[in-house]
């Protein structure tokens, strides 16, 4: 138990930043966790304001006995999607593999520290789908003490489960790429066709032909029982006061983490030693050496990097791959059922001026460049030591970002306009917007990383997704894409003129960033 608290603490102050908040003696250092913590607590507003938003509308409409079953079912899916990213990086493939493994720890104890750091990540999520919804389901059906207490512990073993079923994947999809020569390769097809999976399971769900929004609701939360047993079982425990279906609920959570931190420290040293071994070739044969200028090189060597990483392409790739997917949907669904869905032929037209910020919302929420600088970590000399330009290094690193964006705008683009079929100056602005904001996205993002780079990740993870420079790209590109997108839907009279101006507004911010970061210097860059 004492190894557990200590290796708790190291993963812990070493995943969030706190290590260099309070021992760095760097003011940058710890102005950028300051901001870090900033962001994260914007972010926590925001969705915890959302959530508010749904359950005072579920309450509104006489709905409250279905928000256990859809509250538990969101944190179920945000649980999955956050595990499934981070699985690869804690648990498997560490740098500080080697050194935590010569310790004198236990295997059980080092996962179950990992775990419980991915755990509390977890539970913030559900904190904020479900504490909301539970006050106001609480309000609603008072149930006593007992009632409020079952509520309390639902939302500490929601995480649970789903982090373990999301794990179990991802350990899988490892272990089968292990068998295979390129497992970064393997890996990142595995996942991609995981999460392919998991979206269209979603949209092979029974339509719901419901004529008002309870009915629809109801429709909902009998679905989500019959894919999802725990919400069946939290939802009679919560509904009908069934202190049996609540200790199984209970049950089901604790058995199904016991069972895996078992049978995960059985292969744990297996599958890494085996992920930091390398295939070599028998014979080395002299071939022909080509030569390239200097942009296409460096080009060459970020898009090696960006493919050789399951973590960096797989969180930076799935927007786009999402974006595909919904156009595709989009392209073979009928016409008359989006009506039906919607409201009639009015609504679509609304909703046809809000696609081209509707691609440009998964346009910010994928950036390759708002990690490429603190990826090269130690080895960082080595590139801003060529004798290059900044600018052509920039350049490399924004047309990786933007090889990612443009095909599958396009491809959106594209689809999009052969089922809406909007008028010539719309459909244009389908595919003008989007490459702007793909342009400002790449550019923002790679000005945040020159800015606040974090160079003393231990996983790459930490680069990819903790990084101050990812989550205020987002957050910014989230700023300028959702206030159009509303005004664009709402109001029709003024969808040209907004999605003119924001589009200039984002060219434009692309270009003046992009000029003034050409100004930095290779000696800014080590320092």
């Amino acid at each position: 138990m004492n190894s557990y608290k200590v290796l708790f603490k190291v993963q812990l102050l070493s995943s969030f930043g706190f290590n260099r908040f309070l021992h760095s003696r760097d003011k940058k250092d710890r102005r950028n966790c300051i901001l870090m913590g900033a962001v994260y607590g914007i972010l926590f507003l925001m969705g915890t304001l959302y959530s508010i938003a749904i359950a005072y509308g579920c309450r509104q409409m006489g709905m409250t006995d279905l928000l256990p079953s859809l509250t538990l079912m969101v944190s179920a899916v945000l649980t999955i999607i956050v595990t499934f990213m981070k699985t690869n990086g804690i648990l498997f493939g560490m740098k500080d593999y080697d050194m935590v493994m010569s310790l004198p720890v236990s295997v059980p104890a080092l996962l179950l520290s990992r775990l419980t750091a991915v755990y509390l990540m977890n539970l913030a999520a559900a904190a904020i789908a479900m504490v909301p919804s539970m006050i106001v389901y609480g309000l609603e059906h008072p149930g006593g003490p007992g009632g409020w207490f079952t509520m309390l512990v639902s939302v500490f073993l929601a995480p649970l489960l789903p982090m373990v079923l999301s794990a179990v994947a991802s350990t899988l999809i490892l272990s089968a790429a292990l068998r295979f020569k390129y497992r970064n390769l393997a890996t990142i097809l595995l996942s991609v066709g995981a999460i392919l999976l998991v979206v269209g399971a979603s949209f092979r769900m029974q339509n719901m032909n419901a004529e008002d929004l309870a009915a629809i609701g109801q429709a909902a939360a009998q679905q989500v029982n019959a894919v999802y047993p725990p919400a069946a079982l939290l939802s009679e425990a919560l509904n009908h006061g069934s202190m049996l279906y609540f200790l199984y609920f209970v049950l089901l959570s604790l058995g199904s983490t016991g069972l895996f931190l078992l049978l995960l420290s059985l292969s744990f040293a297996k599958i890494n030693t085996a992920l930091f071994s390398h295939h070599t070739g028998g014979t080395y044969k002299m071939q022909h050496l080509g030569t390239a200028s200097p942009l296409a090189a460096i080009y060459k060597k970020e898009f090696r990097r960006l493919m050789s990483s399951s973590i960096y392409l797989l969180n930076t790739s799935v927007g786009e791959i999402l974006l595909i997917v919904l156009s595709v949907l989009f392209l073979f669904t009928d016409k008359g059922q989006l009506q039906e869905l919607l409201g009639g032929y009015g609504i679509i037209l609304e909703f046809s001026r809000s696609i081209p910020f509707v691609i440009s919302l998964f346009m910010v929420m994928s950036c390759t460049t708002c990690a490429s600088i603190s990826l090269e970590g130690k080895a960082r000399w080595c590139l801003f030591t060529a004798p290059v330009a900044p600018g052509t290094i920039f350049l490399a690193k924004i047309g990786v970002n933007l090889t990612l964006m443009l095909p599958s705008a396009g491809i959106a683009g594209i689809f999009l306009a052969i089922h809406f079929r909007p008028d010539p100056l719309t459909g244009l602005f389908f595919f003008l917007t989007p490459f702007a904001y793909a342009f400002f996205t790449a550019v923002l993002g790679l000005a945040l990383d020159l800015k606040y780079p974090r160079y003393d990740w231990a996983t790459e993870y930490h680069a990819v997704k903790q990084g101050l420079p990812v989550l205020a790209t987002i957050g910014a590109g989230m700023l300028m894409v959702l206030p159009p997108l509303a005004v664009t839907f709402l109001i029709s009279s003024w969808a040209l003129p907004v999605t003119v101006c924001f589009t200039l507004l984002a060219g434009g911010g692309a270009w003046y960033l992009y000029r003034r970061i050409s100004c930095f210097f290779s000696s800014n860059l080590l320092q």
